[in-house]
């Protein structure tokens, strides 16, 4: 399905999605690690937040949360923590650790993503090196 013409249907006439090519980017100043783009709904800037499938938006305005993301082509924190998430719910599941949290990144609270982007899991040493390992090898692409 055409994104464009999903997007076109849901728009009003105060509503303005740019192109991807076109998107003024922006992360949040909060140490969420989220990250979106200007969008206008019924005449009023917002964030669209940088989520599959779903229009999750946030106020802006000078001042806001949200900063200019210069380094928008570059990897975040928050995507190599992502990364990092995914990775352990499958060596939990091949080791059969099943009593680990295996939670997906999106259903965390904002605390248990910034002990990701931080520290990893604890428990295991097999855990602990290949979330340095991710980490490691994504380093240069973080900006």
């Amino acid at each position: 399905m055409n994104e464009d013409l999903l997007d076109d249907d849901l728009r009003g006439p105060g509503d303005w999605d740019p192109a991807p090519h076109q998107r003024i980017w922006y992360k949040s100043r909060q140490g969420t690690g989220d990250r979106g783009w200007l969008v206008v709904r019924d005449g009023i800037d917002h964030i669209k937040l940088d989520r599959p499938n779903q229009e999750i938006l946030r106020p802006f305005n000078s001042g806001s949360e949200w900063e200019r993301d210069l380094a928008a082509t570059c990897m975040t924190i928050a995507q190599v923590a992502q990364v990092c998430v995914v990775a352990d719910r499958q060596l939990c599941i091949a080791r059969q650790l099943f009593a680990e949290p295996r939670k997906e990144w999106l259903s965390m609270s904002d605390r248990e993503k910034q002990l990701w982007m931080t520290t990893g899991p604890t428990k295991h040493p097999e855990r602990a090196a290949l979330y340095r390992a991710i980490r490691e090898a994504l380093s240069p692409l973080v900006g």
